[in-house]
């Protein structure tokens, strides 16, 4: 599990999870657990961007090699 970087771009994100070999999912401080390669997910997941609170203490699940992609969204 990695934890959201604040301010992340979620709608660059979703367009980088397209290059994920596996599942990404995103457990929401809320803990909501939304599938961001799923477009009903995603939809979701751009209403959030309204309220950003929502998003504090998010974390992306995600395998190993699908994290190297996301990086710059994720930390460490």
């Amino acid at each position: 599990m990695h934890d959201l970087k604040d301010g992340a771009d979620i709608v660059q994100l979703i367009k980088k999870t397209k290059e994920c070999a596996g599942e990404v999912i995103l457990h929401t401080g809320e803990g909501d657990k939304l599938n961001l390669k799923s477009t009903l997910s995603q939809y979701v997941c751009v209403a959030m961007v309204a309220k950003p609170e929502i998003l504090l203490r998010s974390s992306i699940e995600c395998s190993e090699e699908d994290a190297k992609i996301l990086a710059d969204f994720v930390e460490a």
